[in-house]
Formats: C-alpha cells, structure tokens, sequence
C-alpha cells in the first residue's frame, strides 16, 4: 500500500478483501493483498463521499432516512457527475433535493414507507373557535403542544408509523392536520412550516369518502 498517501477507502477495501476471501475458501495473506493493491492504488486519486455524507445532509435539512434511498442518490449522483465541476457538498443537496422533492408520499406504499425513518411534528389546524373549546384539550391529551397551533412531536418513528398515527387523530378529532419531518431533537422555535419539510395532509373529508366507498 501506499507509503505517501492514506485513505479509507484504499484501507476499506483492503479489510473487506483480508476478511472475505478467506471466507470463500480463498486464505491469502494480507500482506500479499496489500502488495498486489499498492501499485494500481499509487496511481491514482480518489475523493470518496459516502453514505454517512448524505446522511449528515439529510439529518440537518430534516429528511426520513432510508438507506435504500441514500445509495440510490449517491447513485444518481455518480451517474450525472461533471468531470469538470466534480463532486461537492452542492451537488449532494442538489441531488437530495431532487430525489425527495420527487416523491409523493400519498402513493409510496406502505412498505416504502416504513422504510424512512426520523422525526416528525404532527400539526392540527383547527378553526379558532374550536381551538378555543376545553373539550378539544381533553379530546387530545397531553401529548399535544400548545405553542402558535397545535403540535404533536413524534420522535424516531417510520414515516409509516407518522402516517398510522396522523390518520388516527383525524379520524378522532375530525380536524384537519398536517405532517412535517423535522430535524433530530427539533424544538418549536418559528413554526415548523419555517424549520420542517411538509409531507403530506390529512383531512376528514377523505377518511369519510373511503369510509362511503368500503
């Protein structure tokens, strides 16, 4: 291996080799492996971005994390790169943006779904006379937050599970709400229609159609 240069990548690769061939009924020594990698590793020059590069973007713009859906943008990326401009922090939240400003999260099926995971705020947009009803605070409980609206946090759930319990509540209360996924350990601070990503609304109307239809 190289004696003037380091890299993960070039150590990743040679760990996985030391561990797996030998598993395949392929016992080579390691110090071969690293002899037979060197010469093609000094000869060229690699900036590696990663999983945990897409997921450190994700976490701080607030996006459900689906591993299947960060290889495929780090996909998408290596299919589009520019030689010329390369690969940079911008192009990764372009390609983020690209990939989750695609997605209808009404017409995912429940299994894709359950495959984001992250946290949430649970928004109910009732009318003001109704906000003002002592009967709604009981109807809610104290899982809800008062704050500028009516907020439930969800913390480290699916978006399915958001999705389960978003219907839930609309069907109880028969109010309006709206979802949004939020960054790790998100406080309200300027509302989340500011701070989140809206996802997906939810309205009693459309619970009492599919009700009629069944």
């Amino acid at each position: 291996m190289s004696t003037t240069r380091d890299s993960i990548l070039y150590r990743d690769i040679q760990e996985i080799l030391e561990k797996k061939l030998p598993e395949h009924g392929y016992p080579i020594l390691p110090e071969l492996i690293g002899g037979v990698l060197a010469e093609y590793f000094d000869s060229i020059a690699i900036h590696l971005w990663s999983r945990d590069d897409v997921i450190h973007i994700l976490k701080r713009q607030g996006w459900p994390i689906s591993i299947n859906a960060v290889d495929e943008i780090l996909s998408n990326i290596e299919r589009h790169i520019d030689c010329e401009l390369g690969i940079t922090w911008q192009t990764l939240e372009i390609a983020i943006s690209d990939f989750y400003g695609s997605i209808d999260w009404w017409e995912l099926s429940k299994e894709k779904r359950a495959q984001y995971r992250g946290d949430f705020i649970l928004k109910l947009e009732p009318d003001e006379n109704l906000l003002q009803d002592k009967s709604l605070a009981e109807l809610l409980g104290s899982t809800f937050i008062l704050w500028q609206g009516v907020y439930r946090p969800l913390k480290d759930k699916t978006m399915q599970e958001a999705f389960i319990e978003a219907e839930r509540i609309v069907r109880d209360s028969h109010i309006p709400l709206r979802l949004y996924a939020i960054e790790p350990d998100y406080k309200l601070k300027e509302g989340v229609e500011e701070n989140g990503k809206e996802m997906a609304d939810f309205h009693p109307d459309y619970f009492e159609e599919e009700s009629e239809d069944e």
